[in-house]
């Protein structure tokens, strides 16, 4: 009966322990069953999250990317309606060059001056004078058929206006012509009639009204960064006492270098800039006017 009773103990003892420790591991496998459930909540979580975040990006892409090319089409329409208008407005100011190359005073003086070498019987110089008369006519033509032109086209086109002018005037005047040499007349572009209004403006408001001999320089240099740097310089009586002659008599209103600054600013516009014009009052060593220089920068 001892040892039953000792054997009924200790055997309880041994369920009782057995029992705890199946608790204890059940707890145990609860516990990590639960983190494993947490983990796997956390990560499906993560997950979810992960996915809304990357269909929110994706949806703030689109609607940035839908932005972004809405306003680049806008800005597009509106830079062509720009261009456009500017295209259009340089097309007048190409119009009113041509214009004021072949205004009505220059035609009737130079058939004038053709009429009075036929009179005075000088046939030979009529015919001479009527010659280069009609080419520079039909290159003036050419010439405005496109937005550039060969820089010889252009130089040609002025060399007979100035001759023609000169003979006009009983060679009041000299000119002459000094080109840099590196430049390829034949294949620099550049845009037509922009030269002619300044060399005009030189002899008529210039030297028309200088006693003594007169003369004209035109330059043309590379300037570099592909454009050209052309200078008009004359000996003239400047620009304040052309002004006061040409205030009392109201003759001879050139509107050429007008139409070129609004040219050059146009050209400007559409070609984000680079072409400029300079101004500039020569004076002597006493500070008396010496003449004028205006200074151009062309892009080509």
């Amino acid at each position: 009966m001892k040892y039953l009773i000792q054997y009924q103990s200790l055997q309880d003892s041994v369920i009782a322990t057995n029992t705890r420790f199946r608790i204890v591991s059940f707890e145990s496998d609860q516990q990590a069953l639960h983190k494993e459930n947490e983990i796997e909540h956390l990560q499906t979580q993560k997950t979810t999250q992960r996915t809304y975040y990357l269909i929110g990006t994706a949806f703030l892409l689109m609607i940035s990317f839908g932005v972004f090319s809405r306003f680049h089409y806008i800005r597009r329409i509106e830079r062509e309606k720009l261009t456009e208008e500017f295209k259009k407005k340089l097309a007048q100011a190409n119009a009113k060059a041509i214009r004021a190359q072949m205004n009505p005073h220059f035609i009737f003086n130079c058939l004038n001056s053709i009429n009075s070498f036929i009179i005075d019987q000088e046939h030979q110089v009529a015919s001479e004078y009527l010659i280069k008369f009609s080419r520079l006519i039909r290159l003036i033509m050419e010439n405005s058929k496109n937005e550039t032109i060969p820089i010889e086209k252009e130089l040609e086109a002025l060399k007979l206006y100035v001759l023609l002018e000169g003979i006009r005037f009983e060679n009041k005047f000299t000119y002459e012509f000094h080109i840099d040499k590196s430049i390829d007349l034949a294949m620099t572009m550049i845009p037509p009639m922009l030269i002619q209004p300044f060399v005009e403006n030189a002899i008529w408001h210039g030297l028309m009204h200088k006693k003594s001999a007169g003369s004209i320089d035109i330059i043309i240099k590379d300037s570099g960064s592909k454009s050209l740097k052309i200078s008009i310089i004359d000996n003239g009586i400047g620009r304040q006492k052309a002004a006061e002659l040409k205030s009392k008599s109201g003759t001879h209103k050139s509107f050429g270098m007008e139409i070129t600054s609004n040219r050059i600013e146009m050209m400007n516009k559409l070609n984000l800039g680079g072409a400029s014009m300079n101004i500039i009052d020569l004076k002597d060593d006493q500070g008396h006017a010496s003449g004028t220089r205006v200074d151009l920068i062309i892009p080509y």
